[in-house]
């Protein structure tokens, strides 16, 4: 930590001080509908489930941001739907399985961002992938709405004005 200024106010004296500390914070619900279709010969009796398999979302991990302007965190990833589903009058049944592949940007609010340093967000999934409704659709069509949600925080050098006593 650097002091960069001091000055005199009262008893005490005030210091500015350049440190890294959380210069921003965004979090975002990001929700996708995908329709999935029963295969001709099948004529679907009712849905038995749904799972989500194959999470490869974002891990709690930093990463360094190319502009400090536009503060946007790049989320990426993908996970396996699979709806299990009843067919020929319940007699039969199937797993349709699908692959969402997510390519976001989770915009963050920030505050006091000094210039000449590099930008860093640390990104961590806090919700994960599950599927907020099925409905199904009388032409062999399944109706999903897949819902999860994403973290950030900013951190860059700041500066920070604190009261000492003197000595």
């Amino acid at each position: 930590m650097a002091e960069t200024a001091s000055r005199r106010s009262g008893p005490f004296v005030t210091r500015e001080i350049i440190t890294k500390a959380v210069c921003g914070f965004g979090d975002k619900c990001f929700q996708y509908a995908k329709t999935l279709r029963l295969p001709d010969d099948e004529s679907l009796s009712c849905i038995l489930g749904t799972s989500i398999t194959r999470v490869a979302l974002p891990e709690p991990k930093e990463m360094v941001l190319p502009t400090r302007d536009d503060v946007r965190v790049p989320v990426g990833g993908s996970f396996d739907i699979n709806v299990w589903y009843s067919y020929n009058n319940r007699a039969d049944t199937a797993v349709l399985r699908d692959r969402i592949t997510v390519s976001e940007y989770l915009p963050v609010t920030t505050t006091s961002i000094l210039a000449g340093d590099e930008v860093k967000a640390r990104l961590a999934l806090v919700r994960g992938p599950e599927c907020a409704s099925v409905e199904a659709q009388d032409e062999g069509a399944i109706n999903l709405t897949l819902v999860f949600g994403v973290q950030a925080e900013i951190v860059a050098e700041t500066n920070v004005a604190v009261q000492v006593v003197p000595d």
